[in-house]
């Protein structure tokens, strides 16, 4: 238990002490008429808060928050620095089961 407390304590440091960057391909593909839906707060909220999330085989950190204004799953993906956003889209092919859904967080946000 000790050792989870601790990964948290400095997980929350980090995450105080750092500010969310961008990959080129993240600013590219925004741009996209399937990607301008997609809220700067949204992946502010998913960013800086924790949520549940999956570490992929290359190292980058995957997050699928279901959004509640849209009704609709999107993910974001991190590079391994865990400050560097390098992609946002809604996920049509997420199907959330129930550990997942006991796990993962929904944003309320309404515009």
């Amino acid at each position: 238990m000790g050792f989870f407390v601790y990964i948290y304590i400095k997980w929350i440091i980090k995450k105080l002490s750092v500010e969310m960057k961008f990959t080129q391909y993240f600013l590219l593909t925004r741009k996209r008429d399937d990607r301008k839906d997609i809220k700067l707060e949204w992946i502010e909220f998913v960013f800086y808060h924790l949520i549940f999330e999956v570490l992929q085989a290359g190292g980058r950190i995957r997050r699928s928050p279901h959004i509640e204004e849209v009704d609709k799953y999107f993910r974001i993906i991190i590079l391994e620095d865990s400050l560097t956003i390098h992609n946002a889209f809604f996920d049509r092919s997420f199907k959330p089961n129930e550990l997942w859904e006991l796990l993962t967080l929904t944003i309320p946000i309404r515009s």
